[in-house]
C-alpha cells in the first residue's frame, strides 16, 4: 500500500516475484482506491506468468505493507484517516503498525534509560518566543514533526538584528538573510501551514563541512526477531545541512569510517551504539503497537557525542543495496516471511 503507484516500483516489484513462490498472491493499491461501502478495493494484482501489473477489484487483503510517506497535504491526509480506520477495524494485519511524529517518540524515549542520547526537543509555539530563544542559543534547526527524507529542516542564525535562515532543496544549499520582522511573517506563514519542533544546532560535519551521520537498518526475521541488516555513513554536500541520500547524499562504509578513529574512541562509539541498538527496538514497542522495520539515524559529533537523530519506521533500502548488495534476496523475501509469521500467529490467538 502506498500513496502512488509509481513509489518503490523497483522494490515492490521485487517482492510480488515472490509471493506466489511463498503461497501469496499480492497486490498494490492505495488506500482512496477502497471503496467505503462495499469495502472492495480497485488496485492491482500481480500476474506472475506475465510478469505484469494488471487492474483488478479485490477485497481488504489479509496482510498490509504500508509503505505510505504521509506530508501535510490533502492526499496524504485523506489517505492517513483511511490508514487509521484500517487499523483500527482489525480486518487486516500490518506488518508494522508505524510511529507517531517525531515529538511523540522524543517525549517517550526522555522518560528512558536512553534519555542522554536525545537532542533537546520542543514544539515551536509562536515566531516571537522562537526568536526570544534565539537571542540566547544564537543558532536553532526547525523540524517538522511529521517530516521525511529530511524536507522542510531549516537552520536559523540570529546575527546582529537579522535572522539567516538556511536549508536544502532539491540538491542545493540555500540560505536568505532577513529582518526580524520578515523572518518574523515567514515564520508565521511556515508553521501555519506545518507543525514544527525546535532543536539545538548540533555540529554534525565532517573535515569538508559536509553534514553527516551514520544509519541502521534494523528489520524483523521470519521468527519475528529483530536483527540488524546493515548500517552505513551518509555524507551530505559541502556547507549542506542534511545527509539524507533522497537529497543528494552519498554513502560509505561504516567500518572503513570507524576505523579511522583513534583506538579508544572507536570502542566508546561501539559501546555506545550496542547500548542503543540493544534497548531502543523494546522500548518502541512497549509503548507503541508492533513494528517490522526501523531506520536510525545517528549523530556523531568531533567531541564524541552521540545522538540519536531520527527514528524511521518505513526506511528505504537504497543503503543497505549499496552497503550489501548480498543481502538483496534477504531484503524483498523478508515482508513475505514476516508476513507468514503474523498470519500463524494471528490463526494460533484465534484459536
Amino acid at each position: 500500500m502506498t500513496l502512488n503507484n509509481t513509489s518503490e516500483r523497483t522494490y515492490i516489484n521485487e517482492i510480488a516475484k515472490r509471493a506466489n513462490a511463498n503461497g501469496m498472491n499480492c497486490y498494490r493499491f492505495i488506500p482512496t482506491d477502497i471503496h467505503p461501502g462495499s469495502k472492495h478495493i480497485k488496485g492491482e494484482f500481480y500476474n506472475k506468468d506475465a510478469d505484469r501489473w494488471e487492474s483488478s477489484t479485490f477485497l481488504l487483503p489479509e496482510l498490509v505493507y504500508d509503505r505510505c510517506y504521509y506530508q501535510e497535504d490533502f492526499h496524504s491526509k485523506q489517505c492517513q484517516a483511511i490508514v487509521n480506520w484500517m487499523k483500527q477495524s482489525g480486518k487486516t494485519i500490518f506488518l508494522g503498525m508505524g510511529l507517531p511524529n517525531k515529538l511523540e517518540i522524543y517525549r517517550t524515549l526522555k522518560q528512558s534509560s536512553l534519555s542522554p542520547y536525545l537532542p533537546k526537543s520542543e514544539p515551536f509555539t509562536s515566531a516571537k518566543s522562537f526568536i526570544a530563544q534565539l537571542k540566547t542559543d544564537r543558532q536553532l534547526v526547525l523540524k517538522p514533526i511529521n517530516g521525511s527524507q529530511g524536507k522542510g529542516i531549516y537552520v536559523v542564525q540570529l546575527l546582529n538584528d537579522n535572522l539567516i535562515i538556511s536549508t536544502d532543496k532539491q540538491e542545493k544549499h540555500i540560505s536568505q538573510t532577513m529582518s526580524v520582522k520578515s523572518a518574523t511573517n515567514w515564520l508565521t506563514k511556515l508553521t501555519r501551514k506545518y507543525q514544527y519542533f525546535i532543536q539545538p544546532l548540533l555540529y554534525l560535519k565532517n573535515e569538508n563541512n559536509q553534514p553527516f551521520d551514520l544509519r541502521i537498518f534494523l528489520q524483523k526475521d521470519e521468527k519475528g526477531v529483530w536483527n540488524e541488516l546493515s548500517r552505513g555513513m551518509r555524507t551530505g554536500k559541502t556547507d549542506g545541512i542534511i545527509s539524507n541520500l533522497s537529497a543528494g547524499g552519498s554513502i560509505t562504509s561504516f567500518t572503513e569510517w570507524v576505523n579511522t578513529l583513534p583506538s579508544k574512541q572507536r570502542a566508546f562509539l561501539k559501546e555506545e551504539l550496542e547500548d542503543i541498538l540493544s534497548k531502543l527496538p523494546a522500548l518502541l514497542e512497549s509503548t507503541f503497537p508492533p513494528l517490522f522495520e526501523i531506520g536510525i539515524d545517528i549523530g556523531i559529533e568531533n567531541n564524541g557525542a552521540i545522538w540519536i537523530l531520527d527514528i524511521n519506521s518505513k526506511p528505504g533500502r537504497k543503503m543497505v543495496l549499496e552497503t550489501k548488495p548480498e543481502l538483496a534476496e534477504q531484503l524483498y523475501l523478508a515482508p513475505i516471511l514476516f508476513g507468514k509469521h503474523l498470519l500463524s500467529a494471528n490463526t494460533f490467538e484465534r484459536k
